[in-house]
This record gives structure tokens, sequence and C-alpha cells, in this order.
């Protein structure tokens, strides 16, 4: 049996069940109704639900990427920065999985999510129109801890998806982000944030690879020039190297960091198994159920 035809049954059963808050453990059986795993509900569990969310408009913002506002109040109340929702593409089952998104914002019942157009599925969503209805589930992972502490946010290309509800949340706890960096390759990229990121701080420093806009040079160097002192903590999201990078910077500056990674999955819950990530002392770590954001002293970089 593969895990597509598990799948497939659990989505059906998903579809039938919404506004169902999940807190008891997940059962997910074949077609002949026999147990193929059990999933023991993390703290998400207690949150997550499924909604049939409305498209309110889409917003594209440049070649590749986009913004998509959607009716989604249960979702919206709920998440927190840094979780994830699972979206389907269609009201139908073609494409079958949903796609995993990161929650970009969340205010009054809208739910605002940021990606890039990279193939089938996300070239499909780059096409609804107001009114469409999709499945969604969510709130689901992990997100940010907020600390008391100086705060600098750090998102690279697609990665600061998840920081714009972060900065948010910051500045609704009297702890404004004491600068955020946004980078990316060129100008195109970046600044067609600015303005939403500047609602939420005083300090905005946009980075870029060929020195088109702010700074001139990676994620890592622009937080490095902003020489965050130690007791300080990091936030940040981005591709797998620009994490490594603003990983060690923190480790040699004694400095603590919690990063958001990325990841492929087909399922958002543990089931498939796909997002799995070596861990630290051995073992695996899941990034739908253990992440996505981890304490960066937890994930190996080499």
């Amino acid at each position: 049996m593969s895990l597509t035809v598990q799948f497939f049954f659990y989505s059906a059963l998903l579809d039938k069940l919404p506004g169902i808050v999940y807190s008891d453990p997940v059962i997910i059986t074949d077609a002949r109704g026999n147990a193929a795993a059990k999933i023991s509900p993390p703290f998400f569990y207690l949150t997550m639900l499924q909604e049939t969310c409305r498209v309110i408009r889409l917003e594209r913002l440049s070649t590749d990427t986009w913004r998509l506002f959607l009716a989604a109040p249960g979702v919206a109340a709920r998440v927190q920065a840094g979780q994830f929702v699972m979206l389907g593409l269609t009201a139908g089952y073609d494409p079958l999985l949903r796609r995993p998104f990161s929650v970009h914002f969340a205010e009054d019942g809208e739910l605002v999510l940021y990606f890039r157009v990279v193939g089938k599925g996300t070239a499909m969503l780059a096409t609804v129109k107001p009114g469409d209805e999709l499945p969604l589930l969510g709130p689901l992972g992990n997100g940010f801890i907020l600390m008391p502490a100086p705060a600098f946010v750090v998102g690279g290309g697609i990665g600061v998806a998840p920081l714009l509800l972060l900065a948010k949340e910051l500045a609704g706890r009297d702890n404004q982000a004491t600068a955020i960096v946004l980078a990316g390759r060129a100008a195109a990229e970046v600044a067609p944030l600015a303005d939403s990121f500047h609602r939420w701080t005083d300090n905005l420093v946009l980075a870029t690879d060929d020195g088109s806009s702010g700074f001139a040079g990676r994620a890592d160097e622009a937080l490095s020039s902003l020489n965050p002192a130690s007791g300080s903590v990091v936030y940040a999201c981005g591709p797998q190297p620009m994490l490594a990078a603003i990983a060690s910077f923190c480790r040699k500056k004694r400095i603590k960091c919690q990063v958001s990674v990325e990841s492929a999955m087909a399922c958002g819950m543990g089931a498939c198994l796909g997002c799995a990530r070596p861990a630290i002392g051995g073992g695996y770590v899941h990034v739908c159920l253990d992440g996505p954001v981890f304490d960066a002293e937890a994930l190996p970089w080499d």
C-alpha cells in the first residue's frame, strides 16, 4: 500500500469534518480499514482546524512572487508567528496533496500567504480568483518563542514569509524588533515588502546580493553589521546556507537563535515522514511536528 492511498483516504476524512478541532490521536487507515499509522497530537493539535477559506484577492509583487489574501477567520484567530498551513489548490483532489505555506500575516479574520511560483502547484495558486474557495488545514507546527530580549529578525528570499506576523507579535508585546533584515538577490525581491514591515519596525534593513538596494551583501553579513550584543535573540528564516551562516555567527557571539526551516512535506502532521532531518545527538526531528521553528543549537549545520 502506498502513502498516496493512505493520504487520499485521510484527506477525504478531513473534508468530511469541517470546523473540527483535532485534539485526539489520529488513526490513518488503508482502503480495507486496517490501521496504517497513529499520530499522537502535539501541542498545535489543540488549535488545528479544517476550514474552507475564500480568496479575497491575489497581489503580484514581482515576476514570481505573490501575496494571497484569504478569508479564514478560524485559522487567522489561532495562528502564531512561525506556524504554517496546508492549503488545497482546488476544491477537489487534483492535485491530490495540499501544499505547505508559512503564514505571512493574520488580522481581522484574514490570512495572508506569501509565495513564489516554483512548480505546477504554486503556478495553479497564482491563477485563483476572488471568491474561489479552497480547503485549509491549520495552524500547524510550532512557531517562534518570543523572548524578553533585544530582537533581530532576519529573512532571506522566500524565507521572509513568516516574519511579518512575527514583527507584529513583537510590536504587540512592547518588544519591537531592534532591527529587521530582509535579504534577497536584488531590490525587486525585497523592496515590495518594505511598506508592510515599516508598519511594525522603525529599523528596517534591506540587503541585496547585487547592491541594488540598501546593504550590499548577504543576510548574515547585514546582521553582523548591526553588531547584536550577547543576550540578544535572533529569529531567522531562509535557505539552508543562510541559516547555517547565521547559526554560526550567533554561536560565536553567544546569541540565542531561533530558525524556521524549509522542507517539502505531504501531510503537515507527521504521517508521511517526508520532512525528517537529522538532529544533534542522533536521531531525527520532523519539520512539521517538531518545527518548523527550532533552536539553532538543536540542528547540525555541517
